[in-house]
């Protein structure tokens, strides 16, 4: 158990580049400053991108203005995407047992509505988590993303109502 704890706290790390919480560069920055860059001109764009990093979060965020913002925001939505795909894993065990032993009571009172409930609010979420990441907001929503707990709080405090 301690071994897979570890591996797992080994892969985190590696997504977020971090090796106890020391940003690591093990591919250099893929956002270069551009060879015309005027410092009096604000409108002079900082960084001009290089391609995509190949893994993990590229280490200019760390030098960042809203590094701790961004940062934060990722970590979570992550932890949030491992933690419900763990439960959901446990609960599909606990139905393929309860299929197994013949416990039909324990599959259709227990493993069915859990499920129903953790795919219905926690899966609702998961999907919400990629299609917010997956989605250029500036370009196509004047930077008006949503946030994912108001989201979720207002599904159960306004039943059927739709915002403007």
């Amino acid at each position: 158990m301690l071994l897979m704890m570890g591996i797992c706290s080994t892969y985190c790390g590696s997504i977020y580049n971090d090796f106890f919480g020391i940003p690591l560069d093990l591919f250099g920055s893929k956002w270069v400053k551009p060879d015309d860059y005027d410092h009096e001109n604000p409108n002079s764009p900082q960084y001009t991108t290089d391609g995509t990093y190949p893994y993990g979060i590229d280490p200019i965020w760390y030098k960042s203005d809203n590094e701790l913002v961004f940062l934060n925001s990722f970590k979570m939505k992550v932890a949030v995407i491992f933690g419900v795909s763990q439960m959901v894993m446990g609960n599909l065990i606990k139905g393929t047992n309860a299929i197994y032993f013949k416990r039909p009571l324990d599959f259709i009172f227990e493993f069915i509505p859990q499920i129903v409930f953790m795919l219905g609010i926690f899966g609702y979420m998961v999907i919400m988590i990629f299609i917010k990441w997956g989605i250029d907001w500036n370009y196509n929503w004047d930077n008006t993303a949503p946030n994912l707990i108001t989201v979720l709080m207002n599904m159960f405090l306004k039943l059927g109502s739709l915002d403007d």
